[in-house]
């Protein structure tokens, strides 16, 4: 190691799951140090010439000087760690260190005990697309899984800027939804992490369900810092400048499917499927500004349901997969007509273009310009309608197929003549 100790003792490592537990047994050291030596943080830094060594030290005082004393945690091949007590200048005052070792019993100890529960609220609702649309309104609270989801009834109204332009924007307005939830963790930010998974599945099949790009708004944050709140405007926004009252859009009602808590739990649990709504919603939000990439996430979903419902094939001298495109194509036609399927056909060409050679063919490549024409092809904005919208719908209906469980059972792809 590049630095000398004046003193060094290995101690009994915990026997704890490190990569689920390490960071909590880690503050539990440093809570118990705060009792006993009145410490105010602590600091873990990597070094040494050779495998991943942390470096555990307490802090002292309003200047954070560290403490002399310091945890060495090696890990080693089988998974496990070594863990070593020492001093980095001045000789082992074993009262200190009994505390010290004090410290590492308690924390292997505590993490075996049962996680804090949390509760918290976050806000979800609608996210501004350049497609405009209604402003959709929870009509009841409902039970989803384990959150409940209730409308905040206010109208919140933010803007974008409109088009490529600095002088003009647009306004989008909706009427977030509450969402209460509990995770577990032995810290808050622990926890929050499980949230905020919690909160990307049911954002991402809510947006199937609804058909309209549901997104996280306001991030999961624990109740005892407060409720969620909806302003009325984002903070930069003048009243003002309003023309007319919010309470005079129109609104839809709009309902909780009674599949959705089922098919939370299943995206829970597969991977696949997981995968599949989680790129869906990651083209919702590239859209409205990133039209190609959008398609690459859409055709990524209808790619993953095909894999439940073909069996996968590999070449048997390369073992890369085969007949991906054929099982693409084969899958739409569960949702859509062989005319629609067929105008589709250039779809698989242009994706595989950009994922290989970062080719662009939406509007992305025209910023600021309005192409339209009478006479001429655009392909830029024929793009938009002709593909990406058409992909998109045909891989909603194949998600809500999945997380409905009515997709056909899983059988070898054989292609079609011809």
């Amino acid at each position: 190691m590049e630095r000398k100790w004046r003193w060094a003792r290995e101690l009994v490592a915990p026997a704890i799951d490190w990569e689920q537990k390490g960071d909590e047994w880690i503050d539990r050291v440093a809570t118990h140090l705060s009792s006993k030596l009145r410490t105010t943080g602590y600091g873990v830094q990597r070094i040494g010439d050779f495998g991943p060594i942390l470096e555990f030290s307490a802090t002292t005082g309003s200047g954070g000087a560290r403490t002399d004393v310091r945890i060495l945690i090696l890990s080693v091949l089988d998974g496990g760690m070594r863990v070593w007590l020492c001093g980095a200048e001045e000789d082992e005052d074993p009262a200190v260190s009994a505390i010290w070792e004090e410290a590492v019993e308690k924390a292997a100890e505590g993490v075996k005990g049962a996680s804090k529960q949390h509760q918290w609220t976050a806000l979800i609702g609608a996210i501004p697309t350049k497609y405009g649309g209604d402003v959709l309104r929870l009509a009841r609270e409902v039970k989803v899984d384990s959150l409940s989801l209730s409308s905040t009834d206010r109208y919140c109204v933010e803007t974008g800027l409109s088009g490529r332009s600095l002088s003009g924007w647009r306004y989008h307005t909706s009427i977030p939804i509450l969402v209460r939830g509990v995770s577990s963790g032995y810290r808050w930010n622990e926890a929050q992490a499980d949230a905020a998974r919690e909160l990307n599945r049911l954002a991402s099949v809510l947006s199937i369900a609804w058909g309209v790009s549901v997104d996280v708004r306001e991030g999961a944050a624990s109740l005892d810092m407060g409720e969620r709140v909806a302003p009325d405007l984002v903070p930069w926004l003048n009243k003002e400048w309003l023309e007319g009252s919010p309470d005079e859009l129109p609104k839809l009602d709009v309902r909780v499917p009674s599949w959705v808590g089922n098919a939370l739990r299943k995206v829970g649990v597969r991977a696949n499927l997981n995968s599949a709504v989680s790129v869906y919603m990651e083209g919702c939000r590239l859209e409205s500004d990133h039209q190609s990439m959008a398609l690459v996430s859409f055709v990524a979903a209808i790619e993953t349901v095909s894999l439940m419902i073909y069996k996968e094939d590999k070449c048997d001298e390369c073992g890369g997969h085969t007949s991906i495109a054929a099982k693409f194509r084969q899958t739409l036609k569960m949702v859509l007509s062989e005319t629609e399927v067929e105008a589709l056909r250039p779809v698989y060409g242009s994706r595989s273009r950009t994922v290989h050679t970062g080719r662009l063919h939406g509007p992305e490549m025209l910023p600021g310009a309005l192409s339209f024409s009478v006479f001429r092809e655009t392909p830029e904005v024929d793009f938009e309608w002709r593909f990406l919208m058409p992909v998109k719908r045909a891989a909603r209906e194949l998600l809500s197929m999945a997380l409905q469980g009515t997709l056909p059972k899983r059988t070898a792809f054989q292609a079609e003549p011809g």
